[in-house]
């Protein structure tokens, strides 16, 4: 899959991406038990055409996907689904489910989730319903130069 997404080329052979094929490939090894495999259809899933033509978007199942990765251990998954629901794009604004998941993945030291909050409390006017400090394991990051 990583190969026809075009992210894991190497000098001697380059594929130009095939986001369709990737995502079969993906969803085939997701079936079989591959975490990772699990969150990469996820996610390209949640985005589909915006990111991935032609991926055809598909909430439920990325929000399955995701889900299911993110309870298995798989930060990654966390961070994505995290900071989709928080911010309410591209699936619906869920707050609570936002701050549990994005926590799981500041938990697994995922420089995304933290770099997330690093941004938003940089803001004088967050995203609506975060919470008022950082949750466990967000801290901020040592380049972020915010401080609270």
């Amino acid at each position: 899959g990583s190969y026809y997404k075009g992210t894991f080329n190497t000098n001697l052979t380059y594929v130009a991406p095939n986001f369709g094929k990737a995502l079969d490939l993906w969803l085939h090894a997701s079936e079989l038990g591959h975490i990772r495999a699990t969150r990469n259809a996820g996610a390209m899933l949640l985005w589909g055409a915006e990111i991935y033509p032609p991926v055809v978007r598909n909430l439920p199942r990325a929000k399955d996907l995701l889900t299911r990765a993110a309870r298995q251990g798989e930060i990654g998954a966390a961070s994505e689904l995290g900071q989709a629901y928080l911010r309410g794009d591209p699936t619906e604004k869920n707050v609570s489910a936002g701050v549990e998941f994005i926590t799981i993945a500041c938990r697994g030291n995922d420089e995304s989730a933290k770099a997330f909050f690093d941004r938003e409390f940089a803001k004088s006017r967050r995203l609506e319903g975060l919470p008022r400090q950082r949750p466990p394991g967000c801290e901020a990051t040592p380049s972020s130069g915010s401080f609270e």
